[in-house]
């Protein structure tokens, strides 16, 4: 039952992983998209500033991550190993636990910025269009 859930941890940490690479790759895009329509509008939209959320995030994952590096190189001192093996192997799918909750509102972070990315584009592509209408 253990290890089941140990994969399905895996599994689940892996898929959100994708997710989060493919949302940046997005976001990234839409970017460059917003970038060259402002170079052909001569104008500059304002870049958003990191909101909280995605700070606190950021530092919740980062200390995850060395909190598990730290485990992962902690050696058993004395002649108790195989309890200092339980209570590694327990406090590492504890910390994988946390990383796939902290992933998953990284994601939903990711969205909300894609969205409006989205919708700054979007705006942009419109204000161009009226303004070479206009000139017509």
């Amino acid at each position: 039952k253990k290890k089941l859930a140990k994969i399905n941890l895996d599994k689940s940490l892996k898929n959100i992983n994708l997710e989060i690479k493919k949302m940046k790759q997005e976001k990234e895009v839409l970017k460059g998209q917003r970038e060259i329509l402002n170079e052909i509008d001569a104008t500059v939209v304002e870049e958003e500033a990191c909101t909280f959320g995605q700070l606190e995030n950021e530092r919740k994952l980062r200390k995850i991550i060395q909190e598990k590096l730290t485990i992962q190189e902690a050696r058993p001192n004395g002649n108790n190993a195989a309890q200092h093996y339980r209570r590694k192997r327990k406090r590492l799918l504890d910390l994988q636990e946390e990383e796939v909750a902290a992933k998953k509102s990284q994601i939903k972070l990711l969205i909300h910025e894609n969205f409006q990315l989205k919708e700054i584009v979007k705006r942009t592509k419109i204000e161009l269009i009226e303004k070479i209408q206009i000139k017509e």
